[in-house]
């Protein structure tokens, strides 16, 4: 346990620098000159300001909880059936990894057919957080090396369908709303719920890569920052001056 939780930690550690990559244009079009107030702010508490930090921390924590519900929940959900539909397992279709780089595609085509920005630009970003997933999740599961609850082999921490289904379904939450992503976020759900059912993942690995698979939602698509308090220096194509925010 304490090996997965150092990883965590290590992920954690590279993660959280990477946010600045994820941020949109417009997050850098003004060069502030902040006031005292400003300046005066600690490193640390900007860190934990961030929702992408909070996400991770919370992951951890609930990862570590979930561990001693792992042979529980495994007896449970093993000898269950719930997630078959007319023989059409739906955890296990959203969570594939396939079927999510087909969906990304898919929402990029349509809005190259339907002439809509913001689709082209969701379906790239959905490509671009699954290749971030992708990679995190594989060096997890060689670093941890957990073995599978059916013994199949030693990747099972953590689920890459689970992580790569909350992080389509986050992304899609951000970009386009809760009416698309509560529908998202509960496939999602059943991704998880779908592969501990197939006896190939403990609750722990299921809630790792959820809570992995938001964070990555998360980078990949960041909220708009709020400009803080202070003078500003305005750069643009067209013009350069000053602005005063109270």
């Amino acid at each position: 346990m304490r090996r997965r939780l150092s990883c965590c930690c290590l992920i954690a550690i590279l993660i959280v620098p990477l946010e600045s990559f994820g941020q949109t244009p417009e997050s850098f079009s003004a060069l502030s000159v902040h006031t005292s107030e400003t300046r005066g702010a600690s490193w640390a508490k900007r860190v934990w300001r961030s929702e992408l930090t909070r996400t991770i921390v919370a992951g951890v924590a609930l990862t570590r909880l979930a561990t001693h519900f792992d042979s529980r929940a495994r007896h449970d959900m093993t000898s269950q059936n719930w997630l078959e539909f007319g023989g059409v397992d739906v955890g296990d279709t959203y969570g594939d990894g396939a079927q999510l780089v087909g969906l990304s595609l898919a929402t990029w085509g349509l809005g190259v057919v339907t002439g809509k920005p913001e689709l082209r630009q969701s379906g790239r970003t959905m490509i671009k957080g699954l290749v971030l997933d992708a990679l995190l999740v594989a060096s997890l599961k060689s670093a941890v090396g957990r073995s599978r609850p059916d013994g199949s082999d030693t990747r099972s921490f953590p689920s890459g369908h689970t992580s790569g289904a909350f992080t389509i379904s986050t992304i899609l939450a951000r970009r386009h709303g809760w009416k698309i992503g509560i529908p998202a976020f509960g496939l999602a759900a059943f991704a998880g719920v779908a592969r501990m059912e197939d006896d190939r993942h403990y609750l722990s690995d299921v809630v790792a890569g959820a809570a992995l698979g938001i964070a990555v939602g998360q980078l990949v698509t960041p909220r708009p920052r709020r400009e803080e308090a202070g003078l500003h220096v305005v750069a643009g194509p067209t013009r350069v001056g000053l602005r005063l925010k109270f």
